[in-house]
């Protein structure tokens, strides 16, 4: 078991993998381009092993005035599906994986996780075109612009990885 509860096949151990991915778990994704991503780079021959993070924003003050116990708890209930929903095809595929769960600010906990987790890329998908755009709260091209020592992988529907250059997003 691991911080979700979701038991995992074989979680990334100790020793190096040849990659080793995190890859952020959004709600209602069925299936993550960054998941297609792992797959594609395991279909190489590449060893794969993945970290599935899924980050919970803080309540503020008045949300928790507002928000009842068995909410939190679907809330719950909803973040592990949608990580069970991502590990899936990795399970199908045999590629190592674990699951977390954080609390925090999503940029801050996505970069503070690859860190801590020893992760060689961070698989993002591409940001939202067009009108999509104004519902996104511009996270992957934040992660694009703040990222530390770890790349920040953009990858399109397929799994294709994307050549981006850093200040793109900027």
């Amino acid at each position: 078991m691991n911080e979700t509860g979701i038991a995992s096949p074989a979680p990334p151990s100790a020793e190096r993998a040849e990659l080793r991915l995190l890859i952020p778990v959004a709600r209602g994704e069925k299936s993550p381009a960054a998941v297609r991503y792992a797959l594609r780079r395991h279909d190489m021959g590449k060893k794969v092993q993945v970290c599935l993070l899924h980050v919970k924003e803080p309540l503020k003050q008045w949300d928790l005035l507002r928000t009842p116990w068995p909410e939190e708890r679907k809330l719950r209930q909803r973040i592990e599906n949608d990580l069970s929903l991502a590990s899936g095809p990795l399970n199908d595929h045999g590629i190592p994986y674990a699951a977390y769960l954080r609390a925090g600010s999503v940029v801050f906990a996505i970069l503070d996780a690859a860190e801590e987790l020893d992760c060689h890329e961070i698989a993002v998908p591409l940001p939202h075109s067009g009108w999509w755009r104004i519902f996104s709260r511009n996270v992957v091209a934040t992660l694009c612009v703040r990222q530390r020592d770890i790349p920040v992988v953009t990858v399109a529907r397929d799994g294709m990885a994307i050549k981006t250059p850093r200040h793109a997003w900027s």
